[in-house]
C-alpha cells in the first residue's frame, strides 16, 4: 500500500468488521482493510477501501488500527508478529474478550508503546422467519461464531452469576455438537422444541 496514510485500518472482516468499515466509508473516511480469509474485502474495496496485502501492510497504513477478530488468542496471534509496527499507533480492540483478557491486552499494548482502547459489541440476530420455517442455512451469524463462553467466564471473573448466559450457551453447544455449527444462532430454539 502506498500514498498518503489511511485514517483507520480495520483488521477482521466478519459481519461486524465489514459493518464497521462500511460505516467509516459511508462517513467519508479513508479506510484500509485486511482479513485472514481473502475475498471478504471485495465489496469494501469496490466502495473505496484500501486492500492491505498482509497484516503489516494494514497496520502501517493508518494511525488507528481497529481490531474485530475472534477472541483474545486471535488478537495476539495477529498482532504479535507486527508489534514493532504498532508502536506509537492506537489499537481499538472490539474483539469480544473478558475483563481480565482486556486488561492483559492493555498491559501488553502499554509494554510495547501502543495506545489501547478495549470495547465490546454484542450482536445476536434472531431470525423469526428461520425459527418458524426451521431453515437456518443462511445465518447472519453462525453458531460456531456465537460462542458465549467468554461471557460466562467474564461473569465468573466479576463474581456475577453466569446461569442465564450459561443456559443459552448450553443450548448453542447442543446444536454445534449435533453438527449444526454453520447454521444460524436462532437454531438454539431447536434445542427447546418438544419432540
Amino acid at each position: 500500500m502506498s500514498g498518503r496514510a489511511a485514517e483507520a485500518t480495520l483488521l477482521g472482516l466478519g459481519h461486524m468488521g465489514r459493518a464497521l468499515a462500511g460505516a467509516l466509508l459511508d462517513a467519508g473516511h479513508d479506510v484500509a482493510v485486511w482479513n485472514r480469509t481473502s475475498g471478504r474485502d471485495a465489496e469494501l474495496v469496490s466502495r473505496g477501501a484500501r486492500r492491505a496485502a498482509d497484516v503489516r501492510d494494514a497496520v502501517v497504513a493508518a494511525p488507528i488500527v481497529v481490531v474485530c477478530l475472534y477472541g483474545q488468542a486471535s488478537v495476539r496471534a495477529t498482532l504479535d508478529p507486527v508489534v514493532d509496527d504498532l508502536r506509537g499507533r492506537a489499537v481499538v480492540n472490539l474483539t469480544t474478550t473478558t475483563p481480565a483478557e482486556a486488561r492483559e491486552l492493555a498491559a501488553w499494548a502499554a509494554g510495547h508503546g501502543v495506545r489501547y482502547l478495549d470495547g465490546a459489541i454484542m450482536f445476536v440476530a434472531l431470525d423469526a422467519e428461520a425459527i418458524d420455517s426451521g431453515d437456518y442455512s443462511s445465518p447472519v451469524q453462525s453458531l460456531d461464531w456465537s460462542d458465549l463462553g467468554h461471557l460466562v467466564r467474564a461473569s465468573e471473573e466479576q463474581g456475577v452469576d453466569p446461569a442465564p448466559i450459561a443456559m443459552v450457551e448450553e443450548l448453542r453447544r447442543r446444536q454445534v455438537d449435533a453438527g449444526h455449527g454453520a447454521e444460524g444462532f436462532a437454531r438454539i430454539y431447536e434445542s427447546l422444541r418438544r419432540r
